[in-house]
C-alpha cells in the first residue's frame, strides 16, 4: 500500500566453504532485476533479519507508488562471500488501489436461531504494523489470528460468531481493515459488506379493521392480517375468539364479513414455510339497540293495593346510555306513565300491568308485559235473585252473592234485615 511499508519473507543458503563468512558485517541489497547493480530500495530505511541465520527477512517502509519491478537479494560479507541471488526474485507492486478485505461466505442465507460464522481476512503485507479488522455492528464474539500464506507473506483474520436474528435481515454487515501510513497521510480504511439473507416467521401480526372505530351491528367490515416474515409468501387463517371459543372463519390476508354482538372479537394466524404466529384479539367495537329488556319489581310477588312498589327497566345495548319510558298497559291501553331506568309507583286494582321502553341511539326495543299480582278485598259485591222478578209468598228462591276479590276465596254470610235489625240467616255463595 501506498505509504505503507512491506515486509518480504526471505531465506537463503550458501555452500558450505562459506558458512565461516557469515558474520555481523554481512549486509543485504535488494537489487531490481532491469535496473542492473542499482540498489533500488536503499533509502527505504530496510529491516532485515539475522543473516546470519540465513534469514534474509526484509521490511521496507514508506513505499511509494512507481512501476511494478522485480527485485533480487544479494548478500556482502565484505569478506570472500558475495553472491547476488538473481535467478530468485520477488514482484513488489505498490498501489493507491489496495485490494479490500475477503468476507466469507461471500453470502449469506440462513434461518433465524441458527448459528453464524463469519470470517474477515486481509493481506498483511506489513508485520510491524499488521492492519486492524473492526466489524460493524459487533454481532458477537470475535476472535483473530495473523496467519501465514504458503509463500510466508501473512494475512490477519478475524472470525465472528453469533445467532442469526430477524433484527440482522437486510442489515449491512461490514469489516473494516485499517492500515497505517507511514508518509504522514491518514491511515486507510477499507471495507467489504454483505447483507444476509435471514429467513424467520412471522413477526409483529395484528389485524386491522376498516373502517376503524365504533361500527353498527350488521355493518361489514373489512379486516387485513399484517405480517413481517421471511420468506414474505404467506397463508392467513382467521379466527372468531367470542366466548373463549376460537373458530376458524375464513382464510386470506384480507378478509370480509359482517359483525353482530356475538361476533365482535378476532385474530388471525400468518404462517410461512419457516413457521407461524398468532395475533393479539381484537375487538371490535360493535353498537346494537337495547336487547333483552326486562322488568324487575320490588317488592316482588303478591302485593297488597295501594302499597309502593320500584320497577327497574334492565337491558343491555350499546352504547350502554339509554332512554326509558314506561307505558301501563291494563285494559289493552299503552299509556305513558313515567320515564327513566327505576320508577316507583302505587299499585291499585287497574293499575298492575306495565312494560317498559328502552333506547338509545342505534334502535329502541321494549320488554315484554308484567302483570303484578294485586290483593284487595272484595268489591262489587252484588246479590242475584233466582228466579228473578215477583215470588209467590212461600216458594224457593236461590240467592247468589257475586264480587270481585283477590284473592278469589272468600267467605260468604247471610243477613236478613228486619226492622233495622241485622240477622244473620246462612253462609255460602249461594
Amino acid at each position: 500500500m501506498t505509504g505503507s511499508c512491506v515486509t518480504v519473507p526471505c531465506s537463503f543458503d550458501v555452500e558450505d566453504k562459506y558458512e565461516q563468512y557469515l558474520n555481523n558485517q554481512c549486509t543485504a541489497i535488494w537489487r531490481s532485476t532491469t535496473t542492473g547493480d542499482v540498489a533500488q530500495l536503499t533509502d527505504r530505511n530496510p529491516q532485515t533479519g539475522d543473516l546470519t541465520k540465513k534469514n534474509c527477512t526484509t521490511t521496507f517502509s514508506n513505499m511509494q507508488t512507481g512501476p511494478t519491478k522485480d527485485y533480487y537479494f544479494r548478500i556482502d560479507c565484505n569478506n570472500p562471500l558475495l553472491w547476488s541471488y538473481s535467478s530468485t526474485y520477488v514482484k513488489i507492486e505498490v498501489t493507491d488501489n489496495f485490494p479490500s478485505p475477503t468476507l466469507t461466505p461471500s453470502t449469506l442465507k440462513i434461518k433465524e436461531g441458527e448459528s453464524v460464522s463469519l470470517t474477515c481476512s486481509a493481506p498483511a503485507p506489513c508485520l510491524p504494523h499488521p492492519p486492524t479488522l473492526i466489524w460493524t455492528p459487533k454481532l458477537g464474539d470475535i476472535q483473530e489470528t495473523l496467519q501465514e500464506n504458503q509463500d510466508k507473506t501473512k494475512f490477519k483474520t478475524s472470525v465472528m460468531n453469533f445467532t442469526a436474528s430477524h433484527l440482522y435481515n437486510k442489515q449491512n454487515i461490514s469489516c473494516t481493515a485499517g492500515y497505517k501510513k507511514q508518509d504522514g497521510s491518514s491511515d486507510a480504511a477499507l471495507t467489504t459488506s454483505l447483507i444476509p439473507d435471514v429467513l424467520y416467521s412471522p413477526k409483529n401480526v395484528t389485524v386491522s379493521v376498516s373502517p376503524s372505530g365504533s361500527v353498527v351491528e350488521n355493518s361489514n367490515v373489512t379486516l387485513t392480517c399484517n405480517s413481517d416474515a421471511n420468506p414474505a409468501e404467506q397463508n392467513y387463517t382467521w379466527y372468531r375468539a367470542d366466548g373463549g371459543q376460537e373458530t376458524v372463519i375464513g382464510t386470506g390476508k384480507i378478509f370480509k364479513m359482517k359483525v353482530k354482538t356475538d361476533t365482535k372479537m378476532f385474530f388471525c394466524k400468518a404462517v410461512n414455510e419457516i413457521g407461524k404466529q398468532p395475533s393479539n384479539i381484537t375487538h371490535i367495537d360493535v353498537l346494537y339497540s337495547p336487547k333483552n329488556v326486562t322488568v324487575s319489581v320490588s317488592p316482588s310477588g303478591s302485593i297488597l293495593e295501594n302499597s309502593n312498589v320500584t320497577l327497574t327497566c334492565n337491558s343491555d345495548a350499546n352504547p350502554a346510555e339509554q332512554n326509558y319510558s314506561w307505558y301501563r298497559a291494563d285494559g289493552g291501553q299503552e299509556t305513558v306513565f313515567g320515564t327513566g331506568k327505576i320508577l316507583n309507583i302505587t299499585v291499585s286494582m287497574n293499575r298492575k300491568s306495565f312494560f317498559c321502553k328502552a333506547e338509545n341511539d342505534v334502535g329502541e326495543q321494549h320488554s315484554s308485559i308484567t302483570h303484578i299480582d294485586v290483593l284487595y278485598s272484595p268489591k262489587k259485591v252484588t246479590v242475584s235473585v233466582s228466579p228473578s222478578g215477583s215470588v209467590l209468598e212461600n216458594s224457593n228462591v236461590t240467592l247468589t252473592c257475586n264480587s270481585d276479590a283477590n284473592p278469589a276465596e272468600q267467605n260468604y254470610t247471610w243477613y236478613e234485615v228486619k226492622a233495622a235489625q241485622e240477622i244473620v240467616t246462612g253462609t255460602g255463595n249461594t
